[in-house]
């Protein structure tokens, strides 16, 4: 079940990503994109979603190709893990004023860049501690499937959340006007 709702995930991914980079620059413009940051806000971004591509990939990989993560995949997954947590939470301080939905002070973020912002914290903040949870030993060995499978599921939403996120925050390729 799964590797269908993966499947599904990644391809609808894969396809906003082609939408927005062969987007013809028509859409209104969205309020300020990352590039209107200040420096460290960009790097911390940039940080962040490096930490969670290689979680994602190392992940992934290890799911469907051999139908577990272990071995040199699972060390450079958790080789990543601190470099997103980390990212992660500066984010969350850094941004958390302009994405607050009560208000609409220049240089905020749209409505849903704000939406996709908190989804994106909400989901992280699932998916470490539902793998530090699994990782204690007062769960038995069926609550640390169980949160183990959440982890799984929630890492699906996050990588969808955050390409969505990436896509109304990201600049518009060089030569678009938007």
């Amino acid at each position: 079940m799964f590797g269908i709702f993966a499947i599904l995930g990644c391809s609808a991914a894969v396809l906003v990503m082609c939408a927005r980079l062969t987007d013809s620059g028509t859409r209104a413009p969205a309020k300020p994109a990352i590039g209107s940051l200040h420096r460290p806000a960009m790097i911390i971004y940039a940080v962040t979603m490096f930490g969670l591509c290689v979680l994602a990939l190392t992940g992934f990989v290890g799911w469907f190709a051999f139908g577990r993560l272990g071995g040199w995949l699972l060390f450079v997954h958790v080789l990543g893990t601190p470099v997103f947590v980390i990212g992660l939470t500066i984010l969350a301080v850094v941004w958390a004023e302009k994405s607050r939905f009560a208000d609409s002070a220049p240089g905020g973020f749209s409505s849903g860049q704000k939406a996709a912002f908190w989804a994106f914290l909400l989901l992280g903040f699932v998916a470490i501690v539902s793998m530090l949870a699994a990782m204690l030993p007062v769960f038995g060995y069926d609550w640390q499937q169980t949160l183990c499978a959440v982890h799984r599921y929630n890492a699906l939403g996050l990588v969808a959340v955050a390409v969505v996120h990436a896509c109304l925050t990201l600049p518009p390729r060089p030569g678009k006007t938007e």
